[in-house]
Formats: C-alpha cells, structure tokens, sequence
C-alpha cells in the first residue's frame, strides 16, 4: 500500500515538475525531528539510500561501446548500479552538481565538449549516446 502510494506520488511529480526537479529520495516519515526551537532538525533525518528508481522502465544494457562507456561513467558519478540505457539521470538522482562532475569526466572520456544541455534535453543515456555521435564533427580522409 505505502509504495502504490509513493510510486503515485512520484508520478505525480513528474508531471508536474521538470525532471531535474523531481526528487530522487521519497520517504515517509511518522513526524518531522524537530530541533528545540521548532525547527526541522536535519541532523536527525534518515539519510536517504541511492538506488535506481526505474518506475516501469525495464533494465537495458548497453548495445554499443558508447552506450558502454556513459553506463559506467553514470555509475561512477551517480553511485548507483547497474544504469540502463533507458534510466533516467535525473530520476536516479543526478543534479546540478553531479551533472557538472559527470560533464568533464565524459569530455575527458571522449575528448569532444558535451553542453550540459544535451542531458536536459536528453536525459538518457541511450538518447545523449545518439545526440553526442550526431553532434561530433565529420572529419574527412
């Protein structure tokens, strides 16, 4: 009942808000701690555990050597295992932040400036595989 609840909540989240907006952790909480003043305690809080939140988006590996490599890079940043192709970065918990680590270690990776715009846009990694190959400059021989 509680998750049918929470997977509700969620869904309902992202309906409204933008992906990077969505919050990664749910958890329901009997009471907030407060501290003496009245104020939320964050101290107290239970940390939140990472882990993939595929809401009916199946695992899929990674079909290419690029699709490979942003898996394991996502991973890394993101501290979650194993990331399908279909997951969502924002949804397994990417931010701000770690999207700005997850940028310079693909550029180091590839060698080619990603904007971080290509993951707003396409926040997959089997849609910014496809966006960073068609973005790549044509060389010719």
């Amino acid at each position: 009942e509680e998750s049918r609840k929470l997977t509700g909540l969620y869904e309902y989240l992202c309906q409204q808000l933008p992906p990077y907006m969505v919050p990664w952790a749910i958890m329901p909480l009997a009471e907030m701690p407060l501290t003496p003043n009245g104020k939320v305690d964050r101290g107290q809080l239970p940390a939140a555990v990472r882990s993939p939140r595929r809401l009916g988006t199946p695992y899929t590996a990674p079909r290419n050597a690029m699709e490979s490599e942003l898996v394991r890079l996502w991973g890394e940043n993101l501290l979650v295992e194993p990331v399908g192709i279909h997951d969502n970065f924002f949804s397994l918990g990417g931010d701000s932040l770690i999207l700005s680590e997850l940028i310079v270690n693909m550029e180091n990776l590839l060698e080619t400036v990603i904007p971080a715009r290509f993951l707003y846009l396409k926040p997959t990694v089997a849609e910014l595989a496809v966006m960073i190959e068609d973005s790549k400059p044509v060389t010719q021989g």
